[in-house]
């Protein structure tokens, strides 16, 4: 089965990797299962940021890599006895760690997954994933705003590409991008009482 028959099998059945939800009825968006009419986003992950000493950057290298090669350089092996071999291990253990670290800077997908931590309560989460349609862009990582509407309901939404898109707690459970009432004839917008020659 190719990857086009595989989309569409997706698609089709909903079904997607663990911790990636569809857009239309629950936290990810993809324009082709919802039928909103937006084009520009594929797919929102929810994601939470792991603390600095828990991040694959750090933990692997400062609690596993570095000190283990130490130990079996320095009391297995003996440096005076392999100098040049201790040293060149750990210059590729430091080449490694830059590496990883560089990887986030390249690749939003690695750098969520060295980072972060995947959140599927929209409430907990801190910061979104958006995967944008093909030809559309590149994926980001979007920090999650927290408003307050007229009646004091959280309001959750992020900032893709200049436009805003909130989550709808109430019906879909997914992020939507803002509805402008553009149905409406001139003469609706002319009576409103904020617009310049309005009544």
């Amino acid at each position: 089965m190719n990857n086009t028959e595989k989309e569409r099998s997706v698609v089709a059945d909903g079904i997607r990797e663990p911790g990636e939800l569809q857009m239309a009825p629950s936290v990810n968006h993809n324009q082709h299962d919802s039928g909103t009419g937006d084009e520009l986003v594929s797919s929102v992950t929810l994601y939470r940021r792991r603390p600095r000493l828990l991040h694959g950057t750090v933990l692997p290298f400062l609690a596993v890599l570095y000190p283990g090669w130490l130990y079996v350089w320095l009391g297995v092996y003996g440096a005076a006895e392999y100098p040049e071999a201790g040293l060149l291990a750990l210059a590729a253990i430091g080449i490694a760690h830059v590496l990883t670290a560089l990887s986030g800077y390249w690749s939003v997908h690695a750098h969520c997954w060295l980072t972060c931590s995947k959140e599927p309560d929209p409430n907990k989460a801190t910061l979104a994933k958006v995967i944008p349609t093909p030809n559309n862009g590149f994926a980001e990582l979007v920090a999650l705003q927290r408003d307050q509407d007229e009646n004091g309901e959280e309001i959750l939404s992020f900032e893709f590409q200049k436009i805003r898109y909130v989550f709808d707690h109430k019906e879909k459970k997914c992020f939507l991008p803002v509805a402008f009432p553009i149905n409406h004839r001139m003469g609706y917008f002319q009576v409103l009482a904020w617009l310049p020659g309005g009544d």
